[in-house]
């Protein structure tokens, strides 16, 4: 059976290991948890609570020192989905985590990246110097999300984008606690109050909103 999502051919319930639980990785698992198959996931963080029960959750760097069999065993589907950092600026407030970045640069001997400490009302980039910025599942944590936006406004070009993504506030089925979705609307009017209005929102993933925001 061909998956129409995956594009890969799989028996009515396999057991699939994948490899990186990134953005991608995430709506994946959530695809194949819900097509009924086994799922042994190794990434570097640990499991995040609405997966605990539901996967084999294995937490180590691919790179680490350990069994790889352990997770392969009986497996007929690996996805790998570890990559190198993705190109351009990386932006977070935990020094921690450029740090990670840095020794990962280091490592692959990668040159087209630059670490940046932002604060929690400042992603300090400068201004127009952006062609896009991504949120996955993060602007509704923001403790000053109006100073935040701010910052990434002044520091998109004026054809950039601004793309959030966040779970469906509409969709009572997505088991994902109501503090922690967004609706459509309630983004909008919210990006609006800060200078963006919706460009498209592009349904092209099962549980949340994919949304495009440009400069008013």
């Amino acid at each position: 059976m061909l998956n129409s999502e995956t594009g890969v051919l799989m028996s009515k319930k396999s057991k699939i290991a994948v490899l990186g639980a990134g953005f991608i990785g995430f709506n994946l698992i959530d695809r194949l948890i819900i097509d009924g198959h086994e799922v042994n996931v190794l990434d570097r963080k640990s499991c995040p609570s609405n997966l605990i029960g539901k996967v084999n959750w294995f937490q180590a760097d691919i790179s680490d020192n350990f069994d790889l069999l352990e997770i392969l065993e009986n497996v007929d589907i690996v996805f790998h989905l570890f990559s190198n950092t993705v190109p351009g600026d990386q932006v977070d407030i935990q020094s921690e985590m450029l740090m990670a970045i840095e020794k990962t640069k280091e490592s692959g001997k990668i040159i087209n990246i630059e670490t940046i400490l932002g604060s929690e009302k400042s992603v300090y980039l400068p201004k127009n110097s952006v062609d896009k910025i991504l949120m996955v599942d993060v602007y509704h944590e923001f403790n000053f999300p109006v100073e935040m936006i701010a910052s990434m406004k002044n520091a998109l070009k004026p054809n950039g984008q601004l793309f959030l993504i966040e779970y469906r506030g509409e969709d009572s089925k997505v088991p994902i606690k109501k503090i922690h979705k967004m609706t459509e609307k309630q983004a909008v009017k919210e990006m609006e109050a800060a200078g963006f209005k919706l460009k498209e929102n592009i349904d092209n993933l099962p549980w949340q909103h994919c949304m495009v925001f440009v400069k008013k």
